[in-house]
């Protein structure tokens, strides 16, 4: 996949290879809120189930945070927040922690995940994800005047498996999105960011984000179409009513070589909150259209000192 142009801005791409799909250390003097980070999420419009998978590594805490839940039918029905957890043995290229495990297949361009339920009651997946381009798209968070990770990437794909609900098997065939981060992570002066990721096919597909912190405000990431990245210079991802008295989003972005592009989703089918540090994350999956075309996507919202800065209720 080519990339879009960059000139007349700051480049923030960065050279990987193979072995960032593996494991990354700090430097010997490298602070304590250095950390590693995993990333899959998934969504099938089509039959209203999806999952978000995070872990976080403090390497030099020798510790681990684990964010994962599931939905079925508009409601979560798997849910586990654990911080603090010791770091499991082994390399990220494949892990286990908690009830899910992760292995690559083909570094930067798929993986294995597999999740064996805690009862009998709960969703089993056994799952795949292929990234639509053959490398990731590669860059460097550090934006707004805080550190949030030197070393990134990104892909969207499809996620296809079943899922085991109860005696039924369902079949998956989801939009996807993974990512892997590294890097110091000072978090300390920020004060809010949203995120949107949408897939509409192997042809179009957008990663935008906006981050405020005491220090600036960033708007950043890339539309992909027909097989061409191309970089973000402003974006907006804002509310508005929606239907049934829900909350809907309008996302529009702008990119480095001018063109426009915007994404719409009626209401979340799903939303669900939670607590990581002094951060207030609330993140859904739902269907987003633009011209006349559907795909799944999730956005998120975080916050930090009061549960409702910077953010409206992701009501669904």
């Amino acid at each position: 996949m080519q990339q879009g142009t960059t000139a007349g801005r700051t480049d923030y791409s960065i050279s990987i290879d193979e072995s960032d799909a593996g494991s990354h250390f700090p430097p010997a003097d490298a602070a304590d809120s250095w950390q590693e980070s995993w990333f899959l999420v998934w969504y099938d419009p089509v039959h209203a189930i999806g999952g978000y998978h995070h872990v976080s590594f403090r390497r030099v805490l020798g510790l681990a945070d684990v964010t994962q839940w599931l939905a079925r039918d508009g409601v979560v029905c798997q849910k586990l927040v654990q911080t603090g957890i010791p770091i499991p043995p082994g390399d990220l290229s494949e892990f286990s922690i908690g009830p899910a495990a992760v292995r690559t297949l083909d570094p930067l361009r798929a993986y294995a995940l597999t999740c064996a339920g805690r009862s009998p009651d709960d969703i089993g997946l056994d799952l795949r994800y292929d990234a639509y381009a053959p490398l990731p798209v590669a860059y460097h968070l550090d934006r707004a005047g805080i550190q949030t990770g030197a070393g990134h990437y990104d892909s969207h794909g499809r996620v296809t498996g079943t899922a085991r609900v109860g005696e039924r098997t369902l079949r998956i065939d989801a939009f996807a999105r993974h990512d892997h981060s590294w890097g110091n992570r000072d978090f300390g002066s920020l004060t809010g960011y949203r995120l949107v990721r949408v897939g509409l096919g192997p042809d179009l597909y957008v990663s935008a984000s906006t981050i405020d912190s005491v220090r600036g405000h960033a708007e950043f990431g890339f539309v992909a179409e027909d097989g061409v990245v191309r970089q973000i210079a402003a974006c907006r991802i804002e509310p508005r009513a929606g239907v049934a008295g829900s909350t809907g989003y309008d996302i529009r972005a702008w990119t480095e070589d001018g063109r426009g592009y915007r994404f719409d989703c009626d209401r979340l089918d799903v939303a669900d909150e939670w607590v990581q540090g002094t951060r207030f994350i609330r993140a859904g999956f739902g269907t987003f259209a633009s011209g006349g075309r559907m795909g799944g996507g999730m956005l998120e919202i975080g916050s930090v000192g009061t549960r409702h800065a910077d953010s409206p209720e992701l009501r669904h």
